[in-house]
């Protein structure tokens, strides 16, 4: 059953490719101009019937050619205002109107064809023939309702020769129709070969963005993990040189600052508590110096086992020592008692150095903020220390 459903939405026009695809062949099936044609064929080949004194048959044919017209003209407008975008809908629109077209152009021929004389019926055969091949030229976009419009031009025709007696002329019109039929299917063939074909590399060209975009997103985030420390969730020691490096080169002028802490007594803590323990306990640093810096334009990371890095650039000397105070406050402040036989607080200890001179290098500022974090270790920890000044800012 669904391989039948399949074969007759391709029979009307559908799922032969990409949708774009079957909106231009809408187009150009909807198009008007096939059917003025054929209409001014149709009132030439009964130009001679008219002369003849068939009125009747001329009559009714005229009122059949003006209805198809009006049917076509109605399509055409209709399609091309059309609001509601529905390719299913508007294929079967077409279906219908081309059905009603091969029904009036057979029953035209057929009355022409009646009582005619050998000249006008040479006359009307041939207009019929040059139909068909006009509707066999554009039947691959819509295979069924062409050849329905073959099949009753053939028989109409057929019938009325049958009719007077021209059995030989119904035998040509069968023959005729088969020659049709496998026209039809070569050239249907061809065109789904070519239609497919889009479809493939369209559909592979639309694999290929997709893997390009998860390519790239897989090595965003590959490069996110490669400078971000797993433990604490903040840049790395990679990052960390990359960003100073990065700082030192951007503006020679500005000021730039550096901090550096050390959790105070972190391998006793360690050994009392457990490095599972440790670990939450530099997740917990980790986390305030993030909420400390949110919003800024600092860059934070972890230096290396329980030492952190901040670099300031814009901040001076005074801002530096401000930022370290108010970070060794809120360390001290953090809460462990949450976590699993731990100790009731921490404390960390911190040295600031300012880049002071254009030619001082990354390496010379990591230097003297380590100085100056010694110092304040010897001092007695829990404290600020800042290069090149005698004080330390005590706990």
């Amino acid at each position: 059953m669904q391989r039948l459903h399949q074969l007759t939405r391709i029979m009307i026009g559908l799922d032969l490719g990409l949708p774009e695809t079957h909106w231009r062949q809408l187009a150009q099936l909807f198009h008007i101009t096939p059917h003025v044609m054929a209409a001014l064929a149709i009132g030439l080949a009964a130009l001679q019937p008219w002369l003849n004194g068939q009125t009747g048959p001329v009559s009714f044919v005229a009122c059949l050619i003006a209805l198809q017209l009006s049917l076509r003209v109605f399509g055409q407008i209709a399609f091309r205002r059309r609001r509601d975008h529905s390719l299913t809908k508007w294929t079967r629109i077409f279906a219908i109107l081309s059905v009603a077209s091969g029904l009036c152009w057979a029953l035209s021929l057929a009355s022409l064809y009646l009582g005619g004389t050998p000249d006008s019926k040479l006359i009307i055969l041939a207009v019929g023939c040059g139909i068909i091949q006009s509707s066999a030229a554009r039947a691959f976009m819509s295979p069924a309702p062409m050849l329905i419009n073959i099949a009753l031009l053939m028989s109409t025709v057929s019938i009325a020769a049958a009719l007077e007696g021209q059995w030989m002329m119904a035998l040509i019109c069968l023959v005729y129709f088969l020659f049709q039929l496998t026209y039809l299917a070569r050239l249907s063939d061809l065109y789904l070969g070519e239609i497919l074909a889009e479809y493939e590399r369209e559909t592979a060209l639309q694999q290929l963005a997709d893997a390009n975009r998860k390519l790239k997103q897989a090595n965003e985030q590959l490069a996110r993990h490669a400078l971000t420390d797993g433990l604490t969730g903040i840049a790395n020691r990679r990052s960390f040189d990359a960003a100073l490096n990065a700082a030192f080169a951007s503006d020679t002028q500005a000021p730039l600052s550096l901090i550096l802490l050390d959790i105070d007594h972190f391998k006793a803590f360690n050994d009392s508590h457990g490095h599972q323990v440790g670990d939450d306990c530099l997740r917990l640093v980790g986390s305030v110096i993030a909420e400390v810096l949110d919003g800024s334009d600092f860059h934070a990371a972890r230096y290396g086992g329980e030492e952190f890095a901040l670099i300031l650039p814009g901040a001076d000397a005074f801002e530096a020592a401000r930022l370290a105070e108010r970070l060794r406050r809120a360390i001290a402040a953090a809460e462990l008692g949450d976590l699993a036989d731990a100790a009731p607080s921490i404390s960390a200890s911190f040295g600031a150095a300012t880049r002071t001179r254009a030619d001082l290098s990354p390496a010379d500022l990591v230097a003297r903020a380590d100085r100056a974090l010694y110092r304040a270790k010897q001092k007695g920890r829990n404290r600020v220390a800042v290069d090149g000044d005698g004080d330390i800012a005590t706990a």
